[in-house]
Parts: C-alpha cells; structure tokens; sequence
C-alpha cells in the first residue's frame, strides 16, 4: 500500500516539476505541446505518456511569468484516488504549511512536500468534503507565509471545476482500462 501511494505521488510530482513552470512543457521548439481544453479557468491536459491532469495558474497582476501559484489535480492509481498538488514560490517559510479553504469555510493546513528552484510543493489527497466543496464553491483561497514575514492569501476561481473534474475522472478511468 505504501509503495502505491509513493508511485502515485512521484507520478504527480513528475508531472508538477518542469523545468519551464507547472502547466509549460519543457519540450523542444520543434514538439507540439500537449492539446490543453479549457473548462472555465482550469485546462485539461492529456500528454501521450502519462495521465490527465487539470490545471490553473494564478499570476501577479497579469504578469504571466511567475505565478503566484500553480494547482494541478490529477487521479492516480484509479479514478476516485484525486491527488491536488499546489506550488508556491521560492522563499515560502515551510513550518507554516499551506491553508486551503474555498468560498467563507475553514481553512485547512497542509504541510509542504519539497522545494525546488520553480517553487515549494504542497501535496496531499482531496477528500470527499473538499472534493464537494470545490464543486460547488466559487473560490478557493490558498494561504503562505513568505520569509519576509508576509501573509498571501491568492484568491483561486473555481470557474468551470465540475465539468474539469467530471472530464478529468473520464479520462482516467478510459486510460485505466
């Protein structure tokens, strides 16, 4: 059991870790990336090589260069194991953890997995109780703290996540087969 949860994480964790940015794809000029379809603001992204995934990025005041954070949901080992990796920038102070509450709920503290040069990872399971909650909320809000000592709360459409999602299960249970 445990060798499959850490399968899955590495799987996620690969599909997280680009040299270019969560969502960009380090592929040579030459290779078309991956077909994304949107769904509100989330993308739906099927590579040939691995699984589906839907994504979204936050920037900074349209500056699309550095995200303030990057989310990426994805099934792993069977359709009803969703995995949600969130991605902060370099310089978050880890002990605090990442809050994830959606719309005026309780924030929930998850802790950091790593760090790397694109930013610091959170991963961890999402629950039927988020689960609805993103489905029927109209914003997340992801909270860290910065080594500055200052607090960000990113504010995270959930615009277009039931269809994302509903598509997101579909595509994995068809690659499971």
């Amino acid at each position: 059991m445990m060798i499959r949860k850490f399968l899955g994480t590495a799987l996620l964790v690969s599909l997280t870790w680009s040299p270019v940015g969560i969502g960009e794809d380090n592929q040579a000029p030459t290779q078309q990336p991956p077909k994304a379809k949107p769904y509100g603001d989330w993308a739906l992204q099927c590579p040939q090589d691995t699984s589906c995934s839907l994504r979204q990025r936050v920037f900074l005041d349209g500056d699309e260069k550095r995200p303030l954070l990057s989310i990426i949901l994805q099934y792993v080992n069977k359709p009803t194991r969703l995995l949600i990796a969130i991605r902060t920038p370099l310089n978050t102070v880890l002990i605090s953890g990442l809050e994830l509450s959606v719309d005026k709920g309780t924030a929930d503290t998850y802790p950091f997995h790593h760090c790397r040069s694109e930013g610091c990872l959170t991963i961890f399971p999402v629950k039927k109780g988020l689960r609805k909650s993103l489905r029927l909320g109209n914003r997340a809000n992801v909270g860290y703290v910065l080594t500055d000592g200052k607090k960000y709360n990113v504010p995270v459409s959930l615009k277009g996540i039931t269809a994302g999602l509903k598509a997101l299960k579909k595509a994995a249970a068809s690659t499971k087969k």
